[in-house]
């Protein structure tokens, strides 16, 4: 069994796909977890997590996302990774991998961001030894045959078509190729039709010899796995891995210092307002101060709102990638009266800061909505994203750092990021006042 998922950002943290007047709803994992493992073995970054379930996650972090072709070639990646995870290699017949991966139970699921992608097996412990001597010989000899790409092909196409029916997510897509433009974030990680019928198989074996090297891919573990058994993994099962270069995002994030409004085309039942300003790196000195600086704006939003009623969908996201984007989303029936209200929280914010009760109260809440509702899935998008920026801090340091946030910090980080908006409104250009969504947030 496989399945197919294109995410334009990592996992968001906070984040929060809610009505307005609903209480926040965050991703949540599980309560930190003992004797995690991070280093190195055989000179490859890996996590180990421990889990008390029977069953195994293994992924393969490929680094570089967008990074890893030019603009013509987009949709290249997904197009590799599905003919990997779902073709014949050379010493098994597709039927005959279909057949092994039943017997073991093996589950392949597949996750594109913009720096990263992310092959993930999903088996039963009891099945470790077999799986992952089919999971090396899958990822190690695949064979490009023409109809393993073709419906590879097919895998693509469909995924691109359902990440571009969600018109918030294609909404934040435009804004971030229009913010990016002539640059590495310009490219989509899906590509589209005419890109993908393009790409042919010599292409797709010159790319995985480029990326599939132990200088460009981590592995990250979730489940009862000790170190020796990825060891032995790793030297027998993928010992084939060759060294090779890196490939991390070039593009340095962009500064947003002046408001500016782009009309992207009018929708007659949904017309979204996207406003997209700075946001630091992830796991960076602000980074937790960040964190709750999002939480705050939103519930402040979302408070007043209920009194006035300006906003009737909003959405905010903290893309965890090295776009470095904080995006606020919104519909309204009058446009200026809900830019102008968001305008003047984050105002009131920049000038007189947040009350030590209130980040408290924010502190607290973002917490225990952050281990609540354990899921296994979003546990291991938070590993993959833990194991791209190789480290464990979201995963055993959390509490530790939000501690650490003071008043001044939340109050500074709104300072230095929220300086403007680039704002791309889906509707006509006559139904925005451009003075107020264009004014200075100072």
């Amino acid at each position: 069994m496989s399945f197919f998922k294109f995410l334009i950002r990592p996992l968001l943290l906070l984040l929060v796909f809610c009505k307005v007047c609903t209480p926040t709803s965050l991703i949540a994992v599980q309560a930190s977890p003992q004797g995690i493992f991070k280093g190195k073995i055989d000179s490859i970054p890996c996590i180990i997590v421990p889990a008390t379930h029977e069953m195994v996650y293994l992924q393969i972090i490929v680094k570089g996302g967008v990074n890893n072709y030019n603009y013509l070639s987009q949709g290249i990646e997904p197009l590799l990774m599905s003919t990997i995870a779902n073709g014949a290699t050379t010493n098994y017949t597709l039927d005959e991998i279909e057949l092994l991966k039943s017997s073991y139970m093996i589950q392949t699921s597949l996750n594109f961001y913009p720096d990263y992608s992310v092959i993930q097996f999903k088996f039963p412990l009891s099945s470790w030894a077999d799986a992952t001597k089919l999971i090396g010989d899958m990822l190690g000899k695949p064979a490009f045959h023409a109809d393993d790409i073709e419906n590879a092909r097919g895998d693509v196409s469909m995924g691109s078509l359902t990440e571009a029916g969600d018109r918030w997510e294609k909404l934040r897509t435009t804004g971030t190729q229009i913010i990016y433009n002539n640059k590495n974030y310009l490219k989509t990680p899906w590509g589209d039709g005419l890109n993908l019928n393009a790409i042919q198989s010599d292409a797709l074996k010159k790319l995985y010899n480029t990326i599939f090297n132990r200088n460009n891919i981590s592995i990250s573990v979730y489940g009862k796995v000790n170190q020796t058994m990825l060891t032995n993994l790793i030297k027998i099962n993928l010992k084939w891995l060759r060294s090779g270069s890196s490939s991390v995002a070039s593009t340095s994030p962009v500064d947003i210092t002046s408001s500016t409004l782009n009309i992207v085309g009018g929708q007659a039942d949904q017309k979204i307002t996207t406003c997209m300003s700075n946001a630091p790196k992830p796991f960076s000195t602000d980074y937790a101060a960040f964190l709750l600086l999002s939480e705050l704006l939103q519930g402040r939003i979302s408070t007043v709102n209920q009194q006035k009623k300006y906003i009737d969908e909003l959405q905010v996201h903290y893309s965890n990638n090295n776009q470095c984007l904080f995006t606020i989303q919104f519909t309204a029936s009058d446009p200026d009266k809900a830019m102008q209200l968001i305008a003047d929280e984050i105002k009131y914010l920049k000038k007189f800061g947040v009350k030590q009760a209130e980040l408290n109260e924010k502190r607290v809440k973002f917490i225990s909505h952050f281990y609540l509702d354990q899921s296994d899935d979003n546990w291991c998008q938070l590993l993959s994203l833990s194991s791209f920026y190789n480290t464990t801090v979201m995963i055993d340091g959390l509490d530790d750092l939000l501690q650490k946030v003071t008043v001044s910090d939340v109050q500074q980080a709104a300072v230095n990021y929220i300086k403007a908006f680039s704002i791309f409104y889906s509707g006509q250009k006559d139904e925005v006042n451009n003075l107020i969504f264009t004014q200075k947030l100072q």
